[in-house]
């Protein structure tokens, strides 16, 4: 049935005074011990519910983002926006190794302008490939839905564990500095021959606070009817936001 399985990805169903029966939609319901903080509307048809939960050993944020289709990824992030583990729809899971020579750092970005990285993500098959890049501010600033936020540009270059060249991902994004959160911009992925393979713009539209009326919304709202296809592969799913 379908109410089951949208239990199961932690959705409820909200049904509106006044609406019929089957005027439903729904509504994201975090983990227990978990608080859903913002559900951020993006351009490429998806929205993202981000939530925090007080159990926690390592503080940090969780991000759910859903497409039409339902649900995509699950990241966990740490107070850096390291990536802690990131779930996917079809099963598999990426874990960030501790044992990395230079972890993502959002303090060292905020703090100077520039942060450079170099970490490894062990894949659920074992293998372990590394990022490798720099995130800049460019010092331009845009208020999105009464958010202030910071543009950046970022560049990185994924390698496989025999340093041979997956695919570089390179592009532009925002920061809060309020959050201590990445959002997604324009960004391109480009084959190890150089050849653009993936394109997207998934910058955020609208952020719904929980008095705002599509808090805990999973119903995408921007750019719905453009063309463009959302890949969900290794390729863009450690995107930094």
């Amino acid at each position: 049935m379908m109410i089951g399985r949208l239990a199961a990805f932690g959705l409820t169903i909200a049904l509106g005074p006044g609406h019929p029966a089957h005027a439903v939609e729904a509504l994201f319901q975090p983990p227990p011990g978990c608080t859903l903080e913002v559900t951020v509307q993006n351009m490429g048809c998806t929205v993202e519910q981000i939530y925090r939960c007080a159990g926690d050993k390592t503080p940090g944020s969780y991000r759910q983002v859903f497409s039409r289709d339902g649900w995509i990824s699950l990241a966990h992030m740490d107070a850096e926006t390291r990536w802690l583990k990131n779930s996917f729809r079809d099963g598999t899971r990426d874990v960030l190794v501790d044992d990395s020579p230079d972890h993502a750092s959002v303090s060292t970005l905020l703090a100077t302008g520039t942060d450079e990285f170099d970490f490894y993500i062990e894949l659920d098959s074992g293998d372990v490939i590394r990022y490798a890049g720099r995130d800049e501010l460019t010092g331009e600033t845009a208020t999105i839905d009464g958010v202030k936020l910071e543009r950046t540009r970022f560049s990185m270059t994924v390698w496989t564990p025999g340093k041979e060249l997956l695919w570089s991902h390179s592009g532009t994004q925002y920061v809060s500095r309020e959050m201590r959160m990445f959002f997604a911009g324009q960004e391109q992925i480009k084959a190890f021959d150089g050849k653009v393979i993936e394109r997207s713009d998934r910058r955020p539209m609208r952020f719904d606070f929980p008095e705002s009326k599509g808090f805990g919304s999973v119903v995408p709202q921007y750019d719905c009817d453009s063309p463009m296809v959302l890949h969900v592969d290794r390729k863009s799913r450690n995107a930094r936001s």
